[in-house]
């Protein structure tokens, strides 16, 4: 049942934020500030009003319907052009209606941790609204996050500053964490969030940045301090090094670069340095075909399909990582990793030697057979007891999906600039992974053993 506190609470912040909504419209219309002013203007005032949910109304269902009602209400506004306050903002995304659902996966998450809400919160109205209207008005700096957007270098250090203190106050004046907790973890979560922050295009960061929040600090606060730090310095490490790699060879643009170390560093924090083993062993081989087959064709992978590739590895550890599983799963995402690594570097040698290989399946699968063995021995090198079996049939798996990857990219070898290949690679590594699995299920296949 909802009570009458929630009712009337619920009332008091509907009504309290439909008038600022008014009054920025009106002063929209009238004074006709900068599109970006006037919108993080609604952003900002109406997060600050979510701050207090918890205490207000607790009524999940109640709760829910004001998330709806609001984001199917900014939607239309925007999308009609009736509002426009948000309705200015020349580029494309949902990032309004994106708002009301975070604060409500938020308050479900949260309700019983206020100060975890609270972090969340601020990460996403304060430390998002100020660096976009900074960036904007003083950025000198900016890199390109995609083909529309631009963000820049003062907006993202003035992002990571706010941030920061974001985490940092919630966690030193709401939680009893010891004192070295609370700054080492900041430090590391707005390290983090910056770099998605960095990538978000078209508002998706109203969603995806307080759900990182939520996320890192429930894991990140569990452990000690001497971790955290040893976390921390990796991070910085990891950036340093890859950064080396990725100037050098051309690998990536800076969006795809921060794309790529963030995806490492969570397979190290939510595996192990087993777990990441692989990913370093496969790019390593990437790098040693690129600096083999020189990019005469100026070949760079865009982030969609970036995205794709490493999506399955991805999922596959957050499973293990929420289920326990790490046993029973790394298998399957060596087997999707390895399948994910051969089948984007043959794309890269298509593009640039092209006609050599594309008629010819057995080559293709010989060849992703034997940089698979490759990549599959140095995972083995750490490990106690794997299963010599896998050696085997991880090889012939990514072997076998790269001679139907190079059937596939027949007479589309033009678009792999633009398309990468990435939506058959995502597929092709799904089903190494369930192949591996299924065989381990029901064959004598013994289960690796990794330490998670």
């Amino acid at each position: 049942m909802i009570s009458a506190a929630d009712l009337w609470n619920a009332g008091l912040l509907i009504a309290l934020y439909l008038g600022m909504v008014l009054l920025v419209e009106s002063w929209t219309r009238r004074v006709r500030p900068d599109p970006e002013l006037s919108r993080k203007a609604v952003h900002f005032l109406g997060g600050l009003g979510t701050l207090f949910l918890p205490w207000l109304i607790h009524s999940v269902w109640l709760v829910l319907s004001m998330a709806l009602l609001f984001a199917a209400a900014l939607y239309a506004g925007q999308r009609s052009g009736r509002l426009q306050c948000l309705a200015a903002v020349r580029r494309r995304g949902a990032g309004s209606a994106y708002f009301p659902l975070a604060v409500f996966l938020l308050y479900l998450i949260c309700r019983e941790e206020r100060w975890l809400y609270v972090a969340s919160i601020l990460v996403i109205t304060v430390s998002d609204a100020a660096a976009a209207l900074v960036g904007g008005s003083y950025g000198r700096h900016s890199f390109r996050v995609g083909h529309e957007h631009r963000k820049s270098l003062e907006g993202s250090v003035l992002f990571l500053l706010l941030t920061f203190l974001a985490i940092h106050l919630p966690l030193l004046l709401l939680t009893e964490l010891p004192r070295e907790t609370c700054v080492l973890a900041a430090l590391l979560i707005s390290l983090l969030l910056t770099g998605v922050e960095a990538i978000s295009t078209r508002g998706t960061d109203n969603l995806y940045i307080p759900l990182f929040t939520c996320y890192s600090l429930l894991k990140i606060t569990t452990k000690p301090p001497g971790e955290i730090a040893f976390q921390l310095l990796s991070l910085l490490a990891m950036m340093a090094v890859l950064e080396i790699f990725f100037r050098s060879l051309k690998l990536f643009s800076i969006r795809d670069s921060i794309v790529f170390v963030i995806f490492i560093y969570g397979v190290w924090s939510l595996g192990s340095i087993q777990w990441s083993v692989p990913i370093f062993a496969c790019f390593a081989l990437y790098c040693g075909v690129r600096m083999r087959v020189p990019n005469r064709r100026n070949y760079q992978v865009e982030t969609t399909p970036l995205l794709r590739v490493i999506l399955i590895p991805l999922l596959i550890l957050l499973l293990a990582n929420a289920s326990g599983r790490y046993h029973e799963l790394f298998g399957p995402f060596l087997a999707a990793t390895v399948t994910a690594f051969v089948c984007v570097t043959w794309a890269y040698v298509l593009f640039n030697r092209q006609g050599v290989w594309n008629s010819r399946p057995w080559q293709a699968l010989a060849a992703g057979a034997g940089a698979a063995l490759l990549a599959v021995g140095a995972t083995m090198l750490p490990q106690h007891q794997p299963p010599l079996a896998a050696l085997a049939l991880i090889p012939l798996l990514a072997g076998v999906a790269l001679a139907a990857y190079n059937l596939r990219l027949r007479g589309r070898v033009q678009e792999l600039p633009v398309q990468g290949g990435g939506s058959p690679v995502l597929w092709l590594a799904l089903g190494a992974a369930i192949v591996y699995w299924g065989l381990q299920r029901l064959a004598p296949l013994p289960v690796w053993q990794p330490l998670s």
